[in-house]
């Protein structure tokens, strides 16, 4: 595929000419994100997976739990309370076990 696709900004309609998931990409996206993957990664399947957006909703809720704003998270990133309460508790698992880990490495350190 050519390296520079800039000319596709000149096509009137240039939806006209593209596929199924381009055509979506195009729609959702703008032709600037169909030429930067059509330049970037020609040829390759690309999946969106919401996987990542979990991960980002994780991390920001260990990163904005106060102990008392599971609803208002929830309500703010769009999840469920029962993700912020998962979320919660496996991070403060975590951070007990790291603490555990930590007192009994400064056991054998004396």
């Amino acid at each position: 595929m050519a390296n520079n696709l800039d000319w596709m900004r000149d096509l009137d309609e240039p939806e006209k000419y593209l596929d199924k998931d381009m055509k979506l990409v195009f729609e959702n996206c703008g032709i600037d994100t169909v030429i930067s993957l059509l330049e970037g990664l020609p040829s390759i399947n690309v999946y969106i997976s919401s996987a990542s957006v979990t991960k980002a909703q994780k991390a920001y809720i260990e990163k904005h739990f106060d102990g008392n704003n599971q609803k208002k998270l929830a309500l703010e990133i769009g999840c469920s309370e029962r993700l912020v309460f998962q979320t919660t508790k496996e991070a403060q698992k975590k951070r007990h076990e790291e603490v555990r880990k930590k007192s009994q490495a400064d056991l054998f350190n004396e």
